[in-house]
């Protein structure tokens, strides 16, 4: 009986420790990957002109950046939290667009 409770007090505190590991708040992450297509299909999909495009996601505080370059071109968002806008710059086929929202009004749709 002893022995039991020693294990479940074990198991507890365990429990608790981590569970105070995970609540950590992140404020600043710099996130970068590599997307690969692979694809059983000889002839080239869609999907396969974003083999090989990088991906980087930039948080500090409230605000972020991502951009992602592919062979279509180049795309960044940037989100500013005190603002409470984002911007947008898309660089594809030679078209260059800017767009720029109001983040407040994802508040009201969700």
């Amino acid at each position: 009986m002893k022995k039991i409770r020693q294990i479940t007090a074990l198991v507890l505190a365990l429990s608790v420790s981590v569970g105070l590991m995970a609540q950590r708040k992140l404020t600043e992450a710099t996130i970068s990957y590599d997307i690969v297509i692979n694809t059983s299909n000889s002839s080239p999909q869609a999907a396969d002109l974003l083999d090989g495009a990088t991906s980087v996601i930039y948080l500090k505080g409230t605000s972020s950046r991502s951009e992602m370059i592919s062979s279509l071109g180049t795309q960044a968002t940037i989100i500013d939290g005190k603002e409470r806008r984002d911007y947008s710059i898309e660089r594809l086929w030679g078209a260059e667009i800017h767009d720029h929202d109001d983040t407040g009004q994802l508040e009201t749709i969700q």
